[in-house]
């Protein structure tokens, strides 16, 4: 509340103050509309707010005048409970404002969004690929010592990915010391083949290997008595498509525990339980174990570094499913401005071993190793979002051959600020 006053009476004593020093000239109709709303924010009329401020914006003559109406019908709003309309009206505020009213701008919006039940996120990507398909790296392969040809559409297809996703979360309870939430993620995948592709493998098209995800969660977080950071307890429902068709369903139930002991160190502990249902697969079964610890540090130069490990352990009624796994990553996040943007390098290092495969009477073992970087373009900003790039490259070795894989991604994509 002090916040929207804040914005009230600087507004209100700014009109006034033209209005003094212009007494002998007529008050225009932007500076009368924006009166009336603050006037109706004063006496808690805030339908009417809106209407002025919505008409103040309108009759704005430049982008100062906009910012000013924007916040005042963001303040309205606030005021009266509406925390998505007041987000998106700053976010008007901020596609208009200038450098030196970004930083309060944010403030407000942070504070808005506190208030919040809802936080929505919106991504969206576009990538060219140069294997949309996971196909093989080779076209001849050998299986049991013996060579064999791969289907076109077995070996790596390019294309141009297209991407949208929707991740919701509504606060249901908060209190001093713990926080739970309802999430909701919604996420598609396509692809178009590229002209040499689709030359290659005519009989297929993008779409076959589309995927998509729908997923509810809900999440516990407490801050327990004598623990430096918190606990978190989750349980997430959903269900994957491919191609069209229903994939996967799986349940995975997931506890974590973050310790702070301060100097900028962090550190987590997680472990996590899914049952994983394969539909084409006349619903086989696989349990999915993980457990793994990460590290934050945030340096003295304002960089965030955190590298984790994991250890994963599937079981299923398909032999050729279960397999061991461990994994590494590591981040690197860049504090200050780097050509005047956001800049973000990540790495991970993945071995998993088969103990059964048809391919290999020894079984089968990967190696996987994938390195990216993303900008965002801070500098560009509409309504609140920036565009991003991401250069992603990945490559598995494998003593089966037809699991060797090779990819390359450069994903543009629109990413909020806030």
């Amino acid at each position: 509340m002090g916040l929207a006053i804040r914005i009230i009476l600087i507004l209100v004593l700014a009109c006034g103050a033209s209005t003094v020093a212009r007494a002998s000239e007529p008050i225009s109709p932007y500076s009368s509309a924006l009166s009336q709303a603050a006037y109706a924010i004063s006496i808690s009329n805030f339908p009417a707010a809106v209407k002025s401020g919505r008409a103040a914006f309108a009759l704005a003559r430049n982008d100062n005048e906009k910012v000013s109406a924007a916040r005042l019908v963001a303040s309205a709003h606030f005021r009266a409970g509406h925390y998505s309309r007041a987000e998106w009206w700053l976010r008007r505020a901020l596609h208009n404002a200038d450098d030196s009213a970004r930083p309060i701008l944010g403030q407000e919006f942070n504070a808005v969004r506190q208030k919040n039940p809802w936080n929505l996120r919106l991504n969206f990507s576009v990538a060219p690929n140069g294997n949309i398909n996971n196909g093989s790296a080779s076209e001849t392969v050998t299986i049991w010592d013996l060579p064999f040809v791969l289907n076109p559409d077995a070996r790596a297809l390019s294309g141009v990915e297209f991407a949208l996703g929707i991740d919701a979360t509504y606060h249901i309870a908060r209190g001093k010391d713990f926080a739970t939430d309802l999430g909701i993620i919604l996420f598609g995948r396509t692809y178009e083949l590229s002209s040499s592709a689709g030359r290659s493998a005519p009989d297929v098209s993008g779409s076959d290997y589309g995927f998509a995800v729908a997923e509810v969660s809900i999440r516990h977080a407490r801050q327990f008595s004598g623990n430096s950071g918190p606990s978190i307890f989750a349980l997430n429902i959903g269900k994957n498509w491919y191609g069209g068709a229903a994939y996967t369903t799986y349940q995975r139930a997931s506890v974590s525990q973050e310790f702070r002991p301060g100097n900028g160190l962090s550190w987590q502990v997680f472990s996590s339980l899914e049952h994983q249902k394969s539909i084409p697969d006349a619903n086989t079964a696989s349990w999915i174990f993980a457990l793994g610890t990460a590290l934050n540090r945030r340096l003295g130069n304002g960089d965030g570094l955190r590298i984790s490990l994991q250890g994963q352990q599937t079981t299923s009624e398909d032999r050729n499913k279960e397999y061991t796994a461990l994994k590494t990553g590591l981040r690197y996040g860049f504090g200050r401005p780097v050509l005047g943007n956001s800049l973000s390098l990540t790495a991970t290092l993945e071995a998993r071993d088969y103990e059964y495969s048809i391919y290999d009477p020894s079984g089968r073992q990967d190696i996987s190793l994938s390195a990216g970087a993303t900008m965002i373009f801070t500098n560009t900003s509409y309504f609140g979002f920036s565009p991003s790039l991401s250069i992603e490259t990945g490559t598995t070795r494998s003593n089966v051959d037809l699991f060797d894989r090779r990819s390359l991604a450069v994903r543009m994509g629109l990413q909020s600020t806030f």
